[in-house]
């Protein structure tokens, strides 16, 4: 029996009575691609017979499935599936409206910064300022000292020179740069705190 391949003529392929299943083996390819080829040709499937018919309108040519495929292919080039090309206009208007809300707010927040006087370069600084103070581990312990340095100056204030242990001045050192105060406030709001305990002043 004669082997079967891409390379016999349509004709004996359908003479050949083999099923779509089979056909799909030997020639290898999806059943699409044989309907396809077949039908360019005059081919239809008769489903109540279960065979191939030939289109008795349809000019009577014939060749072999590679080259009625390959006139196929020449005929209607495969294109992008629809649903392909309406997803890339829908990402195309999203993309196009993203860029535009970005714009627009990168607008918008550039006229805010004018109106209050700050450039953007000022913003970003002022924005880490006030994110390193909301984000010092104990804040709530920091706020006492600095009510106490506010109420400094309202007392009459006298020069005097102290003597104190290395490791209290390495430690007031630390302290007020921490706290970004001066060393004479600190040392004075220590010592009140302290006559405070001693109730010497209220």
């Amino acid at each position: 029996m004669l082997e079967l391949t891409k390379d016999n003529n349509v004709s004996e392929l359908i003479a050949s009575k083999k099923s779509l299943k089979e056909l799909r083996k030997i020639l290898n390819t999806r059943d699409t691609t044989i309907r396809e080829v077949f039908n360019s040709l005059g081919y239809f499937y008769n489903k109540s017979k279960h065979e191939w018919q030939r289109d008795a309108n349809f000019p009577d040519k014939d060749m072999t499935f590679n080259e009625a495929l390959a006139q196929l292919k020449a005929v209607s080039p495969k294109q992008t599936p629809k649903v392909n090309r309406k997803l890339i206009e829908v990402n195309k208007d999203l993309i196009k409206t993203n860029n535009e809300l970005i714009e627009t707010n990168s607008q918008q927040n550039l006229e805010v910064l004018n109106a209050i006087g700050l450039s953007e370069n000022e913003f970003h600084v002022l924005k880490k300022m006030i994110q390193e103070r909301i984000h010092q581990e104990e804040p709530h312990k920091q706020l006492p000292i600095f009510n106490e340095i506010a109420k400094l100056n309202t007392r009459s204030r006298k020069n005097k020179t102290y003597y104190i242990s290395e490791e209290l001045v390495a430690e007031v050192d630390r302290v007020a740069d921490e706290l970004n105060i001066k060393k004479s406030q600190l040392v004075e709001v220590a010592l009140l705190e302290f006559f405070k305990h001693h109730g010497s002043i209220k």
